[in-house]
């Protein structure tokens, strides 16, 4: 009986055991099967990739390639490394080669024409050239081209520009608001005076509008003037100056001239005696201050021309010599205003103030101060010194 007790054991310990058996054989079968089937799977995927990696390099970037590529030209290129040498877009179809360059065929066509200036793309068909540059002519308009300074539109026809560089369509000449200082185009900022003139903020920032303003301005010109050998007998401190309004200006001038100052000289006579004589300059009220000086030494030169009895009818001469005296002003000062007020003086159109200081300067120039002034005396019919 305890034989058969353990029979019976045994047969039921090898009935219990005999599943788990035959599942760990089948385990590691299969574990054995996997690691088979992964050695030949990892020997045909990566020892290939490997090969790769070292011999095949992209024919464009000089890279290694790993995956798919392209060959052009029998040589291996990455999808993304075959470009038009023009456009820099994929090439997917049809391409030409030249000197090693690949192109789109229809780019191609345009490789020897002129690239644009702005977007750096070759140009086909209608384009603009300014100078030595090509542009599309959409790129011009919408970036180079020269804007007018009263609509902000390209100018693409012909178009005005005065002594400041501000440009604009002549279309608008008869609605053009123009400073009477500096001729400044303004805009809807400015300043107006009860006489009809029109001042910019830039000339508004140093209008002088006071006497002992003014005077220093004279003390400091007259010394400017003597130093380049301009040299007034009349004591400065005996110059009178007034400032006026444009509608006075003009009544004492006749509505002749530049009428930005006057001299004068203002007598009393008693019984036919003169009791008294004075020299006075008359100055538009709110000039600019490098204008002013300017002004003043216009007016001092025909101080200067006085004294010397050059007081002949030359207009030419007696304001074209006078405004030389004026550029010697705006020379020595150190200002934008000044610099744009003295190119405005040669392009006048005046016959006396534009044309007239053009010869005038030009003497003085080639000649010195010396020989100009003798010149002056000389066309005023003066006498000399």
């Amino acid at each position: 009986m305890g034989f058969a007790e353990l029979r019976f054991a045994t047969v039921q310990e090898f009935g219990l055991r005999l599943p788990l058996i035959i599942l760990m054989t089948s385990y590691l079968l299969n574990i054995f099967q996997i690691a088979i089937i992964s050695s030949l799977v990892v020997g045909f995927s990566i020892l290939p990739a490997q090969i790769h990696a070292q011999v095949i390099k992209c024919s464009v970037c000089n890279k290694y390639i790993t995956g798919e590529y392209e060959e052009a030209l029998g040589k291996p290129v990455h999808p993304w490394c075959l470009t038009c040498s023009i456009c820099t877009e994929l090439i997917t179809g049809d391409f030409t080669e030249d000197e090693g360059k690949l192109y789109h065929s229809k780019c191609y066509l345009t490789k020897d024409t002129p690239l644009c200036e702005i977007c750096e793309k070759n140009i086909i068909g209608t384009d603009t050239i300014i100078g030595d540059k090509y542009y599309h002519q959409d790129c011009y308009l919408n970036h180079d081209a020269p804007r007018c300074d009263i609509c902000k539109a390209p100018l693409t026809e012909e178009y005005g520009m005065n002594h400041l560089g501000q440009r604009f369509h002549t279309k608008h000449l008869s609605e053009l608001k123009i400073c009477d200082s500096c001729g400044r185009i303004v805009d809807e900022n400015y300043w107006t005076f009860s006489d009809g003139r029109i001042q910019c903020d830039n000339c508004r920032e140093t209008a002088v509008d006071d006497i002992q303003t003014a005077h220093k301005l004279m003390v400091q010109t007259a010394q400017v003037l003597a130093n380049a050998g301009i040299e007034i007998y009349t004591p400065i401190d005996e110059i009178r100056i007034e400032l006026v309004s444009k509608t006075i200006l003009n009544e004492f001038g006749k509505n002749s001239g530049d009428a930005h100052g006057l001299y004068v000289i203002e007598s009393e006579m008693l019984n036919g005696t003169l009791m008294r004589q004075e020299a006075k300059i008359y100055l538009l009220r709110f000039l600019p201050r490098d204008l002013m000086s300017a002004v003043i030494a216009h007016e001092l030169f025909h101080t200067w021309q006085h004294e010397r009895g050059a007081d002949g009818d030359n207009p030419p001469w007696r304001e074209g010599s006078a405004h030389v005296a004026s550029s010697i002003i705006y020379e020595s000062l150190d200002s934008d205003m000044a610099a744009a007020l003295r190119k405005r003086m040669d392009l006048s159109p005046d016959p006396n103030y534009g044309t007239g200081f053009l010869i005038a300067y030009e003497y003085y120039q080639q000649h010195g101060m010396k020989k100009f002034l003798e010149k002056v005396i000389i066309e005023l019919e003066g006498r000399n010194w």
